[in-house]
Protein backbone atom coordinates (compact mmCIF):
# COMPACT_ATOMS: atom_id res chain seq x y z
CA UNK A 1 0.00 0.00 0.00
CA UNK A 2 2.85 2.40 0.75
CA UNK A 3 3.89 2.33 -2.92
CA UNK A 4 0.48 3.43 -4.23
CA UNK A 5 1.20 7.18 -3.86
CA UNK A 6 4.45 6.65 -5.78
CA UNK A 7 2.68 4.77 -8.55
CA UNK A 8 -0.07 7.38 -8.73
CA UNK A 9 2.51 10.15 -8.98
CA UNK A 10 4.19 8.30 -11.86
CA UNK A 11 0.91 7.85 -13.71
CA UNK A 12 -0.16 11.45 -13.34
CA UNK A 13 3.21 12.99 -14.04
CA UNK A 14 2.77 12.65 -17.78
CA UNK A 15 -0.88 12.06 -18.52
CA UNK A 16 -0.30 11.86 -22.26
CA UNK A 17 2.14 8.99 -21.89
CA UNK A 18 -0.20 7.20 -19.46
CA UNK A 19 -3.13 7.57 -21.86
CA UNK A 20 -1.12 6.20 -24.77
CA UNK A 21 0.03 3.23 -22.66
CA UNK A 22 -3.54 2.38 -21.68
CA UNK A 23 -4.66 2.77 -25.30
CA UNK A 24 -1.91 0.40 -26.46
CA UNK A 25 -2.97 -2.21 -23.89
CA UNK A 26 -6.63 -1.89 -24.87
CA UNK A 27 -5.76 -2.20 -28.58
CA UNK A 28 -3.69 -5.32 -27.90
CA UNK A 29 -6.63 -6.99 -26.13
CA UNK A 30 -9.01 -5.93 -28.93
CA UNK A 31 -6.74 -7.40 -31.60
CA UNK A 32 -6.37 -10.61 -29.63
CA UNK A 33 -10.14 -10.94 -29.37
CA UNK A 34 -10.59 -10.27 -33.08
CA UNK A 35 -7.97 -12.81 -34.13
CA UNK A 36 -9.47 -15.37 -31.74
CA UNK A 37 -12.85 -14.85 -33.39
CA UNK A 38 -11.37 -15.36 -36.85
CA UNK A 39 -9.54 -18.46 -35.65
CA UNK A 40 -12.78 -19.90 -34.26
CA UNK A 41 -14.55 -19.17 -37.53
CA UNK A 42 -11.89 -21.09 -39.47
CA UNK A 43 -12.19 -23.94 -37.02
CA UNK A 44 -15.95 -24.27 -37.50
CA UNK A 45 -15.94 -24.27 -41.31
CA UNK A 46 -16.90 -27.75 -42.40
CA UNK A 47 -16.91 -28.93 -38.81
CA UNK A 48 -19.63 -31.48 -39.44
CA UNK A 49 -17.65 -33.09 -42.23
CA UNK A 50 -15.15 -35.72 -41.19
CA UNK A 51 -11.65 -34.22 -41.08
CA UNK A 52 -10.32 -37.28 -42.87
CA UNK A 53 -12.31 -36.28 -45.93
CA UNK A 54 -11.67 -32.55 -45.95
CA UNK A 55 -8.74 -30.37 -46.98
CA UNK A 56 -8.37 -26.72 -45.97
CA UNK A 57 -5.71 -24.60 -47.69
CA UNK A 58 -4.91 -21.31 -45.94
CA UNK A 59 -2.68 -18.44 -46.99
CA UNK A 60 -0.14 -17.69 -44.26
CA UNK A 61 0.38 -14.14 -45.50
CA UNK A 62 -2.12 -11.38 -44.69
CA UNK A 63 -0.87 -9.32 -47.63
CA UNK A 64 -0.84 -12.05 -50.27
CA UNK A 65 -3.72 -14.44 -50.80
CA UNK A 66 -4.09 -17.66 -52.72
CA UNK A 67 -5.04 -17.38 -56.42
CA UNK A 68 -8.72 -18.06 -57.09
CA UNK A 69 -7.67 -20.35 -59.95
CA UNK A 70 -6.44 -22.77 -57.29
CA UNK A 71 -10.04 -23.71 -56.53
CA UNK A 72 -10.50 -24.90 -60.11
CA UNK A 73 -7.40 -27.08 -59.86
CA UNK A 74 -8.57 -28.60 -56.57
CA UNK A 75 -11.98 -29.19 -58.10
CA UNK A 76 -10.46 -31.50 -60.69
CA UNK A 77 -8.63 -33.65 -58.16
CA UNK A 78 -10.15 -37.15 -58.24
CA UNK A 79 -12.56 -37.71 -55.39
CA UNK A 80 -13.18 -34.04 -54.61
CA UNK A 81 -16.90 -33.34 -54.63
CA UNK A 82 -17.07 -29.69 -53.60
CA UNK A 83 -14.77 -26.70 -53.25
CA UNK A 84 -15.40 -23.37 -51.59
CA UNK A 85 -13.27 -20.44 -50.41
CA UNK A 86 -13.29 -17.21 -48.42
CA UNK A 87 -11.43 -13.92 -48.08
CA UNK A 88 -10.82 -12.52 -44.57
CA UNK A 89 -11.97 -8.97 -43.81
CA UNK A 90 -10.82 -6.79 -40.90
CA UNK A 91 -12.35 -3.43 -40.10
CA UNK A 92 -13.36 -0.97 -37.41
CA UNK A 93 -16.85 0.32 -36.72
CA UNK A 94 -17.62 3.90 -35.69
CA UNK A 95 -14.30 4.52 -33.94
CA UNK A 96 -10.67 3.32 -34.06
CA UNK A 97 -10.11 0.27 -31.93
CA UNK A 98 -13.67 -1.03 -32.23
CA UNK A 99 -12.69 -4.08 -34.26
CA UNK A 100 -14.92 -6.41 -36.24
CA UNK A 101 -13.97 -9.21 -38.58
CA UNK A 102 -15.51 -11.55 -41.07
CA UNK A 103 -15.30 -13.24 -44.44
CA UNK A 104 -16.34 -12.62 -48.01
CA UNK A 105 -17.83 -15.95 -49.13
CA UNK A 106 -19.49 -17.33 -52.26
CA UNK A 107 -22.87 -19.02 -52.06
CA UNK A 108 -21.05 -22.36 -52.04
CA UNK A 109 -19.53 -21.42 -48.69
CA UNK A 110 -22.83 -22.02 -46.94
CA UNK A 111 -22.69 -25.64 -48.02
CA UNK A 112 -20.07 -26.25 -45.31
CA UNK A 113 -21.12 -23.66 -42.74
CA UNK A 114 -23.54 -26.05 -41.09
CA UNK A 115 -25.34 -25.28 -37.87
CA UNK A 116 -25.99 -21.63 -38.70
CA UNK A 117 -29.65 -20.79 -38.05
CA UNK A 118 -31.56 -17.85 -39.47
CA UNK A 119 -35.13 -17.11 -40.62
CA UNK A 120 -35.80 -18.08 -44.23
CA UNK A 121 -36.85 -14.50 -45.05
CA UNK A 122 -33.45 -13.22 -43.98
CA UNK A 123 -31.69 -15.82 -46.13
CA UNK A 124 -33.72 -14.68 -49.12
CA UNK A 125 -32.99 -11.02 -48.40
CA UNK A 126 -29.27 -11.76 -48.16
CA UNK A 127 -29.04 -13.54 -51.50
CA UNK A 128 -31.17 -10.85 -53.16
CA UNK A 129 -29.02 -7.96 -51.85
CA UNK A 130 -25.65 -7.32 -53.49
CA UNK A 131 -24.27 -5.56 -50.40
CA UNK A 132 -26.03 -7.94 -48.01
CA UNK A 133 -24.36 -8.66 -44.69
CA UNK A 134 -24.87 -11.43 -42.13
CA UNK A 135 -23.87 -10.91 -38.50
CA UNK A 136 -23.82 -13.27 -35.55
CA UNK A 137 -26.41 -12.61 -32.85
CA UNK A 138 -23.76 -11.94 -30.19
CA UNK A 139 -22.02 -9.38 -32.38
CA UNK A 140 -25.28 -7.72 -33.43
CA UNK A 141 -26.53 -7.49 -29.86
CA UNK A 142 -23.26 -6.01 -28.61
CA UNK A 143 -23.38 -3.28 -31.27
CA UNK A 144 -27.18 -2.81 -31.13
CA UNK A 145 -27.52 -3.72 -34.82
CA UNK A 146 -30.91 -4.47 -36.31
CA UNK A 147 -31.87 -6.15 -39.57
CA UNK A 148 -32.41 -3.49 -42.25
CA UNK A 149 -29.72 -1.10 -41.01
CA UNK A 150 -26.79 0.10 -43.11
CA UNK A 151 -23.46 -0.77 -41.48
CA UNK A 152 -20.42 1.32 -42.50
CA UNK A 153 -17.09 -0.40 -41.77
CA UNK A 154 -13.62 1.10 -42.21
CA UNK A 155 -11.49 -1.67 -43.69
CA UNK A 156 -7.89 -2.35 -42.72
CA UNK A 157 -5.83 -3.12 -45.81
CA UNK A 158 -8.77 -3.53 -48.20
CA UNK A 159 -9.61 -0.17 -49.82
CA UNK A 160 -12.18 0.08 -52.58
CA UNK A 161 -11.29 0.87 -56.17
CA UNK A 162 -12.37 4.49 -55.70
CA UNK A 163 -9.87 4.85 -52.85
CA UNK A 164 -12.41 4.78 -50.05
CA UNK A 165 -11.66 2.63 -47.01
CA UNK A 166 -15.31 2.63 -45.92
CA UNK A 167 -17.49 -0.30 -46.97
CA UNK A 168 -21.23 0.11 -46.46
CA UNK A 169 -23.29 -3.03 -46.12
CA UNK A 170 -26.99 -3.70 -45.61
CA UNK A 171 -27.58 -5.95 -42.62
CA UNK A 172 -30.01 -8.48 -44.05
CA UNK A 173 -29.75 -11.23 -41.47
CA UNK A 174 -28.62 -12.17 -37.96
CA UNK A 175 -27.63 -15.81 -37.53
CA UNK A 176 -27.42 -18.00 -34.44
CA UNK A 177 -25.31 -21.03 -33.56
CA UNK A 178 -25.24 -23.41 -30.63
CA UNK A 179 -22.09 -21.71 -29.31
CA UNK A 180 -22.46 -17.99 -28.59
CA UNK A 181 -18.71 -17.42 -28.85
CA UNK A 182 -18.98 -18.22 -32.57
CA UNK A 183 -21.50 -15.51 -33.25
CA UNK A 184 -18.94 -12.71 -33.58
CA UNK A 185 -18.26 -13.08 -37.31
CA UNK A 186 -19.58 -11.24 -40.36
CA UNK A 187 -20.30 -12.80 -43.76
CA UNK A 188 -20.94 -11.02 -47.04
CA UNK A 189 -20.87 -11.63 -50.79
CA UNK A 190 -17.58 -12.59 -52.39
CA UNK A 191 -18.64 -11.31 -55.83
CA UNK A 192 -19.33 -7.82 -54.48
CA UNK A 193 -16.12 -7.71 -52.46
CA UNK A 194 -13.92 -9.01 -55.28
CA UNK A 195 -15.33 -6.56 -57.83
CA UNK A 196 -15.05 -3.51 -55.57
CA UNK A 197 -11.69 -3.93 -53.86
CA UNK A 198 -8.66 -2.08 -55.16
CA UNK A 199 -6.10 -4.84 -54.76
CA UNK A 200 -5.94 -8.54 -54.26
CA UNK A 201 -8.65 -9.23 -56.80
CA UNK A 202 -9.21 -12.89 -57.60
CA UNK A 203 -7.25 -14.00 -54.54
CA UNK A 204 -8.64 -15.75 -51.48
CA UNK A 205 -7.55 -16.35 -47.93
CA UNK A 206 -8.46 -20.03 -47.74
CA UNK A 207 -10.00 -22.84 -49.76
CA UNK A 208 -11.89 -25.84 -48.44
CA UNK A 209 -12.55 -29.04 -50.32
CA UNK A 210 -14.02 -32.37 -49.39
CA UNK A 211 -14.95 -35.82 -50.58
CA UNK A 212 -17.28 -37.09 -47.86
CA UNK A 213 -18.34 -40.71 -47.92
CA UNK A 214 -21.89 -39.45 -47.88
CA UNK A 215 -22.88 -36.06 -49.13
CA UNK A 216 -23.95 -33.85 -46.21
CA UNK A 217 -27.11 -31.76 -46.61
CA UNK A 218 -26.46 -28.30 -47.93
CA UNK A 219 -27.14 -25.33 -45.71
CA UNK A 220 -29.90 -23.35 -47.37
CA UNK A 221 -32.90 -21.38 -46.29
CA UNK A 222 -35.82 -23.69 -45.64
CA UNK A 223 -39.40 -22.94 -44.61
CA UNK A 224 -38.53 -22.77 -40.91
CA UNK A 225 -35.98 -21.06 -38.68
CA UNK A 226 -33.39 -23.71 -39.48
CA UNK A 227 -31.39 -23.58 -42.69
CA UNK A 228 -32.13 -26.72 -44.67
CA UNK A 229 -31.53 -26.29 -48.33
CA UNK A 230 -29.40 -23.79 -50.33
CA UNK A 231 -28.16 -24.79 -53.81
CA UNK A 232 -24.41 -25.10 -54.08
CA UNK A 233 -22.68 -23.29 -56.93
CA UNK A 234 -19.20 -23.61 -58.29
CA UNK A 235 -16.59 -21.05 -57.17
CA UNK A 236 -16.35 -17.86 -59.20
CA UNK A 237 -19.93 -17.93 -60.47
Amino acid sequence: MRFLPLLWAGWTRRTGRTALTLLAVATAFALFGLLQTVDDAFATVGQSISAAHRLVTVSTSRGQGLPLSLTGQIEHVPGVQRVTFNAPFFATWQRPGHWVGGFAVPASGFGVLRGYQMPAAEWRAYFATRIGLLAGETLARRNHWRVGEDIALRAVGDPQRDGSEVWTFALTGIYRTRRRDRENTLFFHWRYFNAARARGRNTVGATSSGSPTRTPPAVLPGPSMRCRSIPLIRPGR
